[in-house]
Parts: C-alpha cells; sequence; structure tokens
C-alpha cells in the first residue's frame, strides 16, 4: 500500500508574530541627592507583543561601559527612581522596553550630576564698622556635587528669633559681604548660607554691634 496525506485537523492553533519593541520615548532625567529620577512615555510601537517591563542600565565613563541597573522592572509604569547614585559623578542612562522578544531598542540620555545642597559656609566672622558689618568666610567645605554659584545673607536684631533678608544670592562666589544701613550700638546676628543648583544650603553664623570712632575731645 501506499501511504499519503491523511485528512485535515479540525483544530486550529493562531499565532501571533512579534518582535521586541521600540525604543521608548521622550527619556528624560531629574538628578536629586545621590538619586536620579527617570521619565519616559511607552514605545511607539510594542512588537505585536503586550510590555511587561522595562530594562535600566546607567554608565559612569560616558557610555563607554554600562552596568544594568534593573534587569525587569516588571512593572509598566514609566518612572524609576535610581538610587546610591554619589554625588557629583556625571551617570548616563538608557533605557529599553520588554516584551516576549526580550528588551528592545534602548533610549538613552546623556550625563546628569547627582547632587543636593552645599554645606555650610566655613570661618565665618563679622567685622563692625560705622552703620555696616563686613563678613567674611571660606567657602563650603562640601559643595553637595554642584558648583557653588552665590550666597545668601540674613540679619536679626533680636538674638536669631526672627531673621530678615539682606541678599537672597549674591550672584557670585565671593566670600565677603557687606551689610550696610545699621545702627550704630545694636547688636545684629548674621547667617550666611551657600547657593548652588538644588537650592540654599546650611548656615554659618555670627554675630556684631556696629560702631565708629569716638568724637574727638
Amino acid at each position: 500500500t501506499t501511504n499519503g496525506v491523511g485528512s485535515w485537523s479540525t483544530q486550529t492553533a493562531p499565532v501571533t508574530p512579534y518582535a521586541t519593541a521600540s525604543a521608548p520615548q521622550g527619556l528624560s532625567v531629574t538628578p536629586g541627592d545621590t538619586t536620579a529620577t527617570l521619565t519616559w512615555s511607552a514605545p511607539a510601537s510594542d512588537g505585536s507583543s503586550p510590555i511587561t517591563g522595562y530594562f535600566i542600565e546607567q554608565s559612569t565613563d560616558g557610555g563607554t561601559t554600562w552596568t544594568t541597573v534593573v534587569a525587569d522592572t516588571e512593572s509598566t509604569a514609566t518612572t524609576y527612581a535610581v538610587t546610591g547614585l554619589t554625588n557629583g559623578t556625571a551617570v548616563a542612562f538608557r533605557v529599553s522596553a520588554i516584551n516576549a522578544a526580550g528588551a528592545g531598542a534602548a533610549a538613552s540620555i546623556g550625563a546628569v550630576t547627582p547632587r543636593t545642597v552645599p554645606g555650610p559656609p566655613a570661618t565665618l566672622a563679622a567685622t563692625p564698622g560705622d552703620t555696616q558689618v563686613v563678613l567674611t568666610w571660606t567657602a563650603p567645605a562640601n559643595d553637595g556635587g554642584a558648583p557653588v554659584t552665590g550666597y545668601s545673607v540674613e540679619q536679626s536684631t533680636d538674638g536669631g528669633t526672627t531673621w530678615t533678608t539682606v541678599v537672597t544670592d549674591t550672584g557670585s562666589t565671593a566670600t565677603t559681604y557687606t551689610v550696610t544701613g545699621l545702627a550704630n550700638g545694636d547688636a545684629v546676628s548674621f547667617r550666611v548660607a551657600a547657593i548652588n543648583e538644588a537650592g540654599s544650603g546650611a548656615t554659618a553664623e555670627a554675630s556684631a554691634s556696629p560702631r565708629r570712632p569716638a568724637d574727638a575731645v
């Protein structure tokens, strides 16, 4: 006898072809204190397979080498906070969507630098003069991971219970400032804080009483 083709099965098994997803869209990053928060939008194409999570990598050498932050977020959420970073060290990131075919094309973003506010200025001194006080200090030992761009100065005439702003931001890295328009003989407290892109940091304080030389006899 001769073998031949048998009857066709009455059962069908539909199959949906799929591929990896395209790159996530609109990747952005917001630096913080030893952190960076990544946000993005879902890829324009999911490769015909639902996205189930995202693959995230980081690089501290300008993209020459990459290390895995998380192999699979196992979530369709389009934001992720990367922690444990070093303030002052630039980091680049890339993100890929994951579906049944694996990780797709990556979206990348240039390096950002985690940072926090600066430490307090050091050795603040207040030198009194005629209706004025000259404040001098040295830059903070810790700039928080971002360059200091200026200083804020405040004063108090009630021993530090209330404070008024002398200057919100000197806009200069100079470490001296002359406060004028003071009343001779009245004790005044001062506090100075360094400013970087993260904001105003901890303050240093000093006090002085403005005065002028005595009149000639």
